[in-house]
């Protein structure tokens, strides 16, 4: 009989090793699988966590608002506003090119030195040229006729973008009277041109009113003239 007791209790205890009963086993932390210390354990762990993670945010969602605040009254009171400080700017870039654009020099064909200055108070029409310019070669006698029926109300300028002895064969076929020159200083790229032939349209006051490039003929020159020379 006490053997078959005993055998039964070994049998009770092997099916209860199976099946994950009898003594606690140590957890992953080393403790035993109480399920009071466990959930105990479990708990205050993710807690440490919390509390340092409420650390660093805490001071980090007040300097938040304290920035939103600050930006707020910024530009409520006007100090992200640069348009003010624009437009003076832009009003002296514009006061010296002026300036500049006057002082701008080409040489005539005679070999002498010359500025816009020398036309300053009429309305000026800078034409730039060259005689491998096919395009600029027939725009040339449009130009002329403007400068025989309207040469009162603005100046011609021709200057033209190579040496001086294709310039004047060319003005010579052309008829052209009007006054020409050599473009010896790049003047066709600070005056904004990008292709030839180009055409710039200065006001009496010195203003930069147009950088056209591209063929121009003599119904486009009036229209242009009409419009940006209206009040000149």
């Amino acid at each position: 009989r006490f053997s078959l007791r005993a055998s039964e209790t070994a049998s009770q205890q092997h099916a209860n090793h199976q099946l994950g009963r009898g003594a606690p086993r140590p957890n992953a932390w080393g403790l035993q699988r109480d399920p009071d210390t466990v959930t105990q354990n479990n708990c205050e762990h993710p807690s440490r966590e919390s509390d340092m993670a409420n650390q660093w945010r805490r001071p980090l969602i007040g300097a938040l608002a304290i920035y939103l605040v600050a930006a707020s009254v910024f530009l409520l009171t006007g100090g992200g506003n640069s348009q003010g400080q624009n437009q003076v700017g832009a009003k002296d870039t514009e006061q010296q090119f002026d300036q500049d654009l006057y002082s701008l020099e080409f040489t005539t064909l005679d070999g002498e030195k010359t500025s816009f200055a020398d036309y300053a108070g009429a309305p000026l029409i800078v034409n730039f040229f060259a005689s491998w310019c096919a395009a600029c070669v027939k725009e040339m006698p449009d130009f002329q006729r403007l400068h025989e029926r309207h040469g009162e109300r603005f100046q011609i300028i021709g200057l033209a973008v190579e040496g001086e002895r294709p310039a004047r064969r060319l003005v010579e076929s052309t008829g052209v009277t009007y006054p020409v020159g050599l473009d010896d200083s790049d003047l066709l790229v600070e005056l904004g041109g990008v292709a030839m032939p180009t055409t710039v349209f200065i006001s009496k006051q010195g203003e930069l009113l147009e950088s056209h490039s591209g063929v121009l003929n003599y119904s486009n020159l009036i229209s242009r003239t009409e419009k940006l020379f209206s009040d000149e």
